[in-house]
């Protein structure tokens, strides 16, 4: 038998916009959008003004996986099938398609209305879109800390344990204000330099920044290393390439859209070059931050 043409879930809609971008999803049973209304109180706007996505959300059928197929180095990473003018998503108990064009009209398919909304499908799924509407507009999603003090960001990059989270914790403790200690959203500025504001996506610290209207310039972003003493060294551009591509995720290895993200790279490096940052774990957050601004 052919299987049922998917359909909307409900008639609810919700309306996020964080770092000066929208996202509209329809389809949502009540229950969907009461949960995302409580997850994302935060970033939930009343009025559309510059509408990046359009999101509508499907009940289908999605056939049953082993988790252990998005596995990627023990880590949960949804698959993507790139094209010309989008890509297609296929993660546990999800499919989606992403519409790259002038129109993008996406669809998130799910089997489960109140598993559609849950962090590994829904959440995933909207920092994938995130991640391209930072690059159409000349900027990048980066998988970085991000910490605000004195007015102006700075962002945090490095392997997995390289201590964002607790680079983030040691900054909040001191006062400082926390974008993210997970992913943020660098955008391209007129001047030629780039800001950076908070998203709705938190690691080890969870969502602590509650002030979505704060954007900030970057005045840094340095690579982090583990190390006895406190120190900022330099690091040749094509490393700093390398480095920063490695945390873009998803958009880093989409060969359509490898181009434009080449160039925002080298316009965020041009504005803000990656340094390494050299610190101790347990080092009082005043040394690095009196380091950084000096």
């Amino acid at each position: 038998m052919p299987s049922k043409k998917p359909r909307s879930w409900g008639t609810q809609t919700i309306l996020l916009e964080f770092a000066g971008q929208q996202y509209f999803f329809s389809g949502l049973t009540t229950s969907q959008k009461q949960r995302l209304d409580k997850r994302f109180s935060c970033v939930i706007s009343d009025r559309a003004t510059r509408q990046v996505f359009t999101t509508a959300m499907e009940c289908g059928h999605i056939p049953s996986e082993d988790p252990r197929k998005y596995s990627v180095n023990d880590f949960y990473t949804p698959q993507s099938r790139y094209r010309a003018d989008g890509l297609d998503l296929e993660g546990y108990g999800f499919r989606a398609t992403i519409d790259l064009s002038p129109a993008a009209e996406c669809q998130l398919l799910t089997g489960d209305e109140h598993q559609a909304v849950t962090p590994i499908i829904f959440e995933n799924y909207l920092r994938v879109l995130a991640a391209y509407a930072a690059l159409m507009q000349g900027g990048v999603f980066l998988h970085s800390a991000g910490i605000v003090f004195g007015g102006k960001a700075y962002l945090f990059l490095g392997r997995s344990g390289a201590g964002k989270s607790t680079l983030s914790r040691l900054a909040l403790d001191s006062g400082c204000t926390i974008l993210s200690d997970d992913a943020n959203i660098v955008l391209a500025l007129d001047n030629g330099g780039f800001q950076a504001g908070p998203v709705p996506f938190a690691g080890e610290l969870g969502q602590v920044n509650t002030h979505f209207d704060t954007i900030c310039p970057v005045a840094g972003i340095y690579w982090l290393e583990q190390s006895r003493e406190a120190s900022v060294s330099q690091i040749k551009p094509s490393l700093q390439t390398a480095r920063i591509l490695s945390c873009c995720p998803v958009v880093n290895i989409d060969p359509f859209r490898l181009p434009q993200m080449l160039n925002n790279v080298h316009s965020l490096q041009q504005a803000v070059p990656l340094q390494v940052l050299h610190f101790r774990r347990d080092q009082p957050f005043s040394v690095i931050r009196h380091l950084l601004e000096n």
